[in-house]
């Protein structure tokens, strides 16, 4: 079975990937992922949680994705006045095709203080993540992957955590 296409879309703590192959079946999943810090803060290794998307749902975000034309979106370098920050969410889409790779980014997309919808580009890909969100239920993910670590010192998407002990009551 050769991949016909792959679509990765990257935050700093997880990666959704759909995975459609020439005998048109599909693949898909999310991964979480945390860097795990000794005590001065410096990461020793990268902990992962992966789960599978049903075939089903791939099929239909597939779909989703195309319809939002996710293989033409240009890069937000290239929209007039769209904002590049430092602070806050950068999603990044990988689209890998049988003879083509694209890499763009946006950041913080789905913020309406920073983002322009009224832009085609920038408006497909707000549809992009929020039929992800909605779909997989991204955030909700990563907090039970988060959530279920040992104590210990650990980053992830610019964030710095301290998680302690559970108390005993």
């Amino acid at each position: 079975m050769n991949t016909q296409k792959i679509y990765r879309i990257w935050t700093g703590f997880q990666v959704v990937e759909l995975e459609l192959l020439n005998d048109s079946s599909v693949n898909g999943r999310v991964v979480n992922f945390i860097a795990k810090n000794d005590k001065k803060g410096i990461k020793k290794k990268l902990l992962s949680d992966s789960r599978t998307i049903s075939q089903k749902t791939v099929s239909r975000l597939i779909e989703d994705l195309n319809t939002a034309n996710i293989e033409e979106i240009k890069d937000a370098t290239h929209i007039p006045g769209y904002p590049i920050g430092f602070d806050g969410t950068q999603y990044i889409f990988e689209v890998f095709t049988n003879n083509r790779y694209r890499l763009y980014a946006y950041w913080e997309p789905l913020n309406d203080h920073y983002a322009k919808p009224d832009v085609p580009d920038v408006a497909n890909v707000r549809k992009i993540l929020h039929r992800l969100h909605e779909e997989l239920g991204l955030w909700e993910s990563f907090i039970t992957f988060r959530d279920s670590l040992p104590p210990g010192n650990y980053s992830y998407g610019g964030i710095n955590m301290i998680k302690l002990k559970d108390k005993i009551n």
